[in-house]
């Protein structure tokens, strides 16, 4: 299975184990570049991706060097048995070379959004028969898995179901973004939230646009194990409820107290930005503690690519005052702030590369790269020290 794996990966699996970042998206964007048959794409973080491919920018000079003559000019960033591994799967390509440098040439000075004469964005021009995108679309990773369909509109970005280590709880269907409950897998159980009564339903008894908390018996045994992840059913697909992921319940931050949970918060940022019409590459909540130990809450964003930033801090100071005021909803929270260990939420107006920059300082952490979540409530501290930007009064 593994040989027959690597007949028809495009990127070798020994380039997972390369342990220099640089190193690595190097090589990887070496492999994917050699390969105009391209069809299928499987990422977590559509961020990810997204980051993957800013760096052709900066690179593809070297990049199609290296594929015309069959080497890996960045061998310092990698380990030798690696670099072996891998450059026994290159060949010379001159002519995939000659092309590529056509294209590169065809969109100096341009965005790789802008078209061509065959309606191809630049990604779309290198890989011709790319079809699917496979990644994480849901909560968080709606607006960056959006982004991604703008630099491959002819491509299917599908997102994927919900899917945990003890097992799938969802799995895309058709072409419609829907995920359907993996019945044929599991049991599965659903909590009501507890202003609806908290009761466990069974998949008939779902209600469309209904949010519930999943509970797992897997085929191997184990007994209803309580995921904490928070769906929300989006209707049907051949009698079988479909659902979206929406949030962890167990996702709480609490330095004083205050229990401010994910789903509460990603609900008030997102209503208000909508509300006010401001667009954004990155938002993300998270807390930040001052010297007399006291804290606060932070909102991180930066805003999207063109839009003006002439008035950004006023408009974002407004929106705050209605994100706070929602937050405020929250008993705990307020009663946090009325004892002044917490402060009203600031806005950090992060300036670029904060998605680059966050996946970055949590590989830093710990984290393995490919396996980080679009944030929404990050209840770690010290964000300001990460991000390039400014904390507006």
């Amino acid at each position: 299975m593994r040989r027959i794996g690597d007949g028809v990966l495009a990127v070798p699996r020994a380039v997972a184990l390369v342990s220099d970042p640089s190193a690595w998206r190097y090589v990887s964007l070496l492999f994917l570049l050699r390969r105009k048959d391209l069809a299928f794409v499987s990422v977590w973080n559509p961020t990810f991706l997204e980051i993957l491919l800013s760096n052709l920018g900066d690179w593809w000079k070297l990049l199609v060097a290296d594929i015309e003559t069959g080497r890996i000019s960045c061998a310092a960033g990698l380990e030798r048995d690696i670099q072996r591994a891998c450059q026994r799967r290159l060949k010379a390509g001159r002519r995939r070379a000659a092309e590529l440098r056509s294209i590169f040439g065809a969109w100096r000075g341009r965005s790789p959004r802008e078209r061509d004469g065959r309606g191809r964005t630049l990604y779309e021009a290198l890989w011709p028969k790319l079809r699917v995108i496979s990644c994480w679309a849901d909560a968080s990773a709606e607006s960056p898995a959006g982004r991604l369909k703008l630099l491959f509109p002819h491509v299917d970005v599908q997102p994927k179901g919900l899917l945990s280590t003890e097992g799938f709880v969802s799995f895309p269907v058709g072409g419609s973004g829907s995920a359907v409950l993996s019945t044929r897998s599991h049991f599965f159980e659903f909590i009501e939230p507890s202003e609806r009564g908290g009761r466990v339903r069974l998949a008939h008894e779902l209600s469309r646009g209904c949010r519930y908390e999943v509970v797992m018996t897997t085929g191997g045994g184990l007994y209803r194990y309580c995921t904490h992840d928070v769906v929300e059913v989006t209707g049907a697909w051949g009698g079988t409820p479909t659902i979206r992921f929406v949030g962890r319940a167990d996702m709480v931050s609490d330095m004083f107290g205050e229990k401010l949970a994910e789903e509460h918060v990603r609900s008030a940022v997102e209503e208000t930005l909508r509300r006010r019409q401001i667009s954004s590459d990155f938002w993300m909540v998270a807390p930040e503690r001052l010297r007399d130990g006291s804290g606060f809450y932070a909102l991180f964003i930066q805003r999207a690519a063109g839009k003006e930033a002439s008035c950004a801090g006023r408009i974002l100071a407004r929106a705050a005052e209605e994100i706070e005021a929602v937050m405020r909803g929250n008993p705990q929270y307020l009663h946090c702030i009325r004892l002044g260990q917490l402060h009203p939420l600031r806005v950090f107006l992060i300036a670029e590369r904060a998605s680059e920059d966050y996946l970055s300082s949590c590989v830093e952490r710990g984290q393995r790269l490919g396996n980080i979540k679009p944030p929404a409530l990050d209840r770690r501290t010290g964000w300001t020290a990460v991000f390039r930007g400014e904390l507006l009064p």
